[in-house]
């Protein structure tokens, strides 16, 4: 967003000119942001636009669009804090946000420019997103809408697909009941219940809110993701499904089997997971396919056909596999070792690996704790067992 430029001119009458505007303290700032952060949370809007130079068409814009979208999020925690300002009065804002519903609280990064206005008051007269490639929040650019259906909540950017919109409200809503049943209340980590969608209007949009380079998350449908600048595995942090629109008009079944995959990452907080990839993958597939009889014998015809044509791996998949390269087959050797280790010593076992090497404790003694079986030998088991395929 281009900053403002705040000028005066000289009044023709009395040749004499208003009081300049100046950068305000650090006291000040502080305080305006207070002041925002109070008129959110107790939905108060002419508050919130008095602490805005409305009278700066740009800022004026932008705080009409922020109340709009922050009011239709229903916003429950809302903070801004700032570091320094510098001579001009700006400083980096850090944001601090959640929806109802978020097990966590999502944070971004901007740039507010201050001044004190000749009446004494200090307001923000520009802001700024954080620079490229960092992610923005969804009620900084678009306008916004929130469809809510049971736990689900959909916030659709202004341009997004309404098919699209109720497709994924109505799957989502059931996503969290069969997630609810199908993990036990120990694994379900702080999850209310509910399930945040970000549906963004285009590929632009989409890559806006996850950040990186531009196109970097073009493989996936949709992803559960952390919304946040601290470590997920220090700090709980809230997590939502980003749907890419590119790719989002999937059939119901396949919508639904993406859904409970992703809910699963939500429900676990698997961004705070120490497991490697292949552990957290594969037992989110395995939860989504307990429920699609039909796309598991797909899946399994996939698993068959990627054996046959690239050969049996010598290794479970690496972190790396799942950011590039063939995501298809390192989700679905993923979630073939997953189902190995529930067929041969049973889910309770699966749960209980996932578990422990969740929090941190070594994968070896983790498997081997759960299944009195040590990963170098499930390892040897696992790729005889795909050897089997061919």
């Amino acid at each position: 967003m281009t900053a403002v430029l705040v000028t005066w001119a000289f009044l023709v009458a009395g040749c004499s000119a208003p009081a300049p505007t100046t950068p305000p303290s650090q006291g000040a700032a502080e305080q305006v942001l207070g002041r925002i952060d109070a008129a959110v949370r107790e939905r108060r809007p002419d508050d919130f636009r008095a602490q805005f130079a409305t009278g700066e068409e740009a800022i004026g814009r932008t705080a009409e669009r922020w109340w709009a979208n922050l009011a239709a999020l229903d916003v429950d925690r809302f903070v801004l804090t700032t570091g320094p300002l510098d001579q001009a009065g700006t400083g980096e804002i850090t944001i601090h946000w959640a929806v109802p519903g978020d097990s966590g609280t999502a944070s971004h990064t901007a740039r507010f420019t201050f001044r004190t206005g000749p009446d004494g008051e200090t307001r923000v007269v520009a802001a700024e997103p954080a620079a490229a490639p960092a992610a923005r929040p969804s009620w900084w650019s678009d306008t916004l809408r929130v469809v809510r259906q049971g736990h689900a909540a959909v916030v659709a950017a202004d341009g997004a697909d309404q098919a699209l919109v109720s497709a994924w409200s109505d799957r989502a809503d059931h996503a969290a009941d069969r997630v609810t049943k199908a993990l036990p209340a120990s694994m379900r980590k702080g999850w209310t219940g509910a399930v945040v969608v970000e549906l963004p209007a285009d590929g632009a949009g989409y890559d806006r809110l996850l950040g990186g380079e531009p196109g970097s998350h073009s493989g996936y449908a949709a992803v559960a993701w952390a919304e946040g600048l601290a470590d997920p595995r220090r700090e709980r942090i809230a997590v939502r499904i980003v749907v890419n629109p590119d790719r989002a008009a999937l059939d119901p079944r396949a919508l639904d089997l993406l859904l409970t995959h992703e809910v699963t990452h939500l429900a676990r907080y698997d961004a705070g997971s120490r497991a490697p990839l292949w552990l957290v993958e594969g037992f989110a597939d395995q939860v989504a396919y307990a429920g699609s009889p039909e796309l598991r014998a797909v899946a399994e015809r996939s698993l068959r056909d990627t054996v046959r044509s690239a050969g049996v791996p010598d290794a479970l998949p690496a972190d790396d596999a799942f950011r590039r390269g063939d995501l298809d087959r390192a989700y679905l050797l993923a979630w073939s070792a997953c189902r190995l280790i529930a067929e041969r010593y049973g889910e309770d076992a699966l749960d209980r690996f996932v578990t422990a090497a969740g929090t941190g404790e070594p994968v070896d003694r983790a498997l081997r704790s759960a299944t009195r079986v040590g990963l170098t030998e499930f390892r040897a088991e696992w790729i005889r067992n795909l050897g089997g395929l061919r």
